[in-house]
């Protein structure tokens, strides 16, 4: 269903910018003029020749002018596939004598860099090497002179886990969104990621690209509330602000209690009043944000909804706050 999903994901130049952060060292990356990139059509190899990849190739060209082909392959199956290092030797081998038919190759070949970009919840522990699928006796050297035809593996999964991943990039909060363990967490990346693509220009389409891509790759335990949420209302979700507004009305709550302690004119009234400030901003903004789901998940609330919302106790809100995403129904939040 998604298959189209991941190669409009990595067709869009912009994206491909951030991913090749996370692939290529900085060094590298100098080495390419980024600007002058174009998506390569994989189906020129001809219909025999294609593999059963979600696969988008890039011709970026060095500085000097000279060709780098990078082959971008996603699997989207779950499970690791242990011959992956023959299946993408193979689909190189393909590319090359694509490229010698064409009459390519009169400067050599030129240097394809393969990638397989893969999202399952279980760890990559296939080869990821040629030779390291080829069976040799324990003691032989052989090994040394056979073919390796390597490829990068981009475990989005084991990234995460690992902390390596470059900052201020869309690519990394991104696979954070796709790899959070819980409701809060991946709210918090979706925001930042959906803040990326809206400052960098992007249009509402690709937007809905990238939710489609995490609605094909997250997993939601026990839970069935992201597929009941529509791409417009994971956009509007985002479009809150949740962690802008929550300093906003803290920093009040704070002002409001220091100013209310000077008043009573001692030092405990100061230190109760920034902490009865801090609860009330923080109750205050709870109430705003569920108002703010309830109607993008429900509709217009009625007078009994916003009078339940209003007399509602801090514990009470975090509770419903909890559930607002989840519950299939508007009485079901408040059960």
């Amino acid at each position: 269903m998604y298959d189209g999903v991941n190669k409009l994901l990595l067709g869009n130049d912009w994206f491909i910018e951030n991913f090749f952060q996370l692939i290529f060292e900085p060094d590298i990356i100098a080495e390419l003029n980024i600007d002058k990139m174009s998506q390569y059509p994989t189906e020129s190899i001809g219909e025999q020749n294609q593999q059963r990849l979600n696969d988008v190739m890039w011709k970026i060209h060095f500085n000097d002018g000279d060709e780098l082909y990078v082959l971008l392959m996603i699997e989207t199956q779950s499970n690791v596939d242990r011959m992956m290092a023959l299946r993408i030797a193979r689909y190189v081998i393909n590319w090359y004598t694509y490229l010698e038919a064409k009459g390519d190759t009169k400067k050599g070949l030129p240097p394809i860099v393969p990638v397989v970009f893969y999202n399952g919840t279980k760890p990559w522990k296939a080869a990821t090497k040629l030779r390291e699928l080829i069976a040799l006796p324990e003691e032989s050297r052989i090994g040394s002179v056979l073919m390796d035809a390597q490829f990068i593996l981009v475990d989005g999964q084991h990234e995460v886990r690992t902390g390596k991943l470059p900052s201020d990039n869309v690519v990394t909060t991104l696979l954070r969104a796709v790899h959070s363990k819980d409701t809060k967490e991946f709210m918090e990346n979706f925001d930042e990621t959906t803040r990326f693509v809206i400052e960098a220009g992007q249009s509402e389409e690709f937007l809905d690209t990238i939710i489609n891509f995490i609605r094909a790759h997250k997993r939601f335990d026990k839970s069935e509330w992201f597929k009941s949420v529509s791409n417009q209302e994971l956009a509007d979700m985002a479009s809150i602000g949740i962690p802008e507004w929550e300093q906003e009305f803290i920093q009040k709550g704070i002002e409001q209690g220091i100013e209310q302690g000077i008043e009573q004119g001692i030092e405990q009234g100061i230190e109760q009043g920034i902490e009865q400030g801090i609860d009330r901003g923080a109750e205050s903004k709870s109430r705003d944000i569920l108002r703010s789901l309830l109607a993008q998940r429900f509709g217009d609330l009625d007078t009994a909804v916003e009078t339940k919302v209003e007399r509602a106790s801090a514990q009470q809100l975090d509770r419903w706050l909890d559930r607002v995403i989840i519950a299939p129904t508007l009485p079901e939040v408040f059960n």
